[in-house]
This record gives structure tokens, C-alpha cells and sequence, in this order.
């Protein structure tokens, strides 16, 4: 048997293998608005390497995600490489009695969110809706922001809108 992740044939199975973090980072809500910390250090694997990250405050969630209108909610998953902390904004989606819809988000010419469209059809599990994780990053959580009220990642307070799901895989038939 080999040990080398390169001989494993399936791209998608070499980095499940080969990227994971080894305990949770306790992912909260960070000391300034629209910030999150990770509360313990991580050790993770990255390419089958170990990598350290230290608990750290005030992580932006902002890299090129949309604003998320009232009424709607996204999942964010947080990955990590040593000191680096990266994000992704997962399709915007809406509960409709016990399962859920994902919506396509439309924008007017400057970029700006106008609204959503009607996307997919109904599925059981809101997880369905997860982003992937920025390659070369290990997922440490997912964040499902719920907006009551217009929300701007990195900006405005996740406050009650956020539910934090420490993970190292996004789960396949588990609400978020």
C-alpha cells in the first residue's frame, strides 16, 4: 500500500484525504462587528503537511461575498492555513416548511445585489447549499447567517443571525 497522496487517482478523494484539521477551533463571533475568532489553535493538515494555527480575533469574512438580503440565509465555510483564515459564501437559500430552496442572486450593472431568482428544486438538508472550501484550505466551521435585516459580511454584526458549526468535513445529510 502507498502512502503517497498522489497515488490516489480521484482529485476530490486526495484532497479529503490530504487536508483536514485534526480539532475544532471553537469559531465565535470576534471582539469587533462582523468579525469572527477562532478561540483555540488548530492543527490541521494541508496537503498531507501539519500546519499550526493559533487562536486568533477579529478574522474578516468579507473576500468578494454579496450582501445578503432580509429575510434569506447563506452558509460560510472557514478554512485555515497556518496563520491564514479564508471564507466561502455558499449559494443563498430559503427554508419553505421543513426543507429548503437555494435562489440565484442577481445584480444590477455596478455589481450590487438587487435581489434573487428562483434557482432549485427542494432538498431535506440546508448543507446542500455549502460552499467548498477555498482550495488549500482545511475547514475548521461552517456559519449560517439567517439576515433579518440587510446583511453585509464583514461588516454588520452577525450578533443572533450567526449559528456556528465547528467541522472538518461539510456534512452530507445534516442541517446547518
Amino acid at each position: 500500500m502507498s502512502t503517497k497522496l498522489n497515488s490516489v487517482a480521484d482529485a476530490t478523494v486526495r484532497q479529503l484525504l490530504g487536508t483536514v484539521a485534526l480539532n475544532s477551533g471553537a469559531v465565535a463571533e470576534g471582539t469587533s462587528a462582523g468579525k469572527i475568532k477562532t478561540t483555540a489553535n488548530v492543527v490541521h493538515i494541508i496537503d498531507g503537511v501539519f500546519k499550526l494555527h493559533t487562536a486568533t480575533d477579529d478574522l474578516s469574512i468579507t473576500d468578494g461575498h454579496d450582501k445578503l438580503l432580509s429575510g434569506y440565509s447563506a452558509l460560510f465555510a472557514v478554512g485555515v492555513d497556518g496563520a491564514s483564515v479564508a471564507t466561502a459564501m455558499g449559494q443563498v437559500f430559503k427554508p419553505e416548511g421543513s426543507k429548503f430552496r437555494g435562489y440565484k442572486t442577481n445584480k444590477d450593472k455596478d455589481g450590487a445585489v438587487t435581489g434573487y431568482t428562483q434557482e432549485t428544486a427542494l432538498t431535506d438538508y440546508n448543507c446542500a447549499f455549502a460552499p467548498n472550501v477555498p482550495a488549500g484550505y482545511a475547514l475548521i466551521a461552517v456559519i449560517k447567517v439567517v439576515a433579518s435585516a440587510e446583511f453585509t459580511p464583514g461588516t454588520t454584526d452577525l450578533g443572533s443571525q450567526e449559528t456556528v458549526t465547528d467541522c472538518c468535513a461539510i456534512p452530507a445529510a445534516t442541517n446547518l
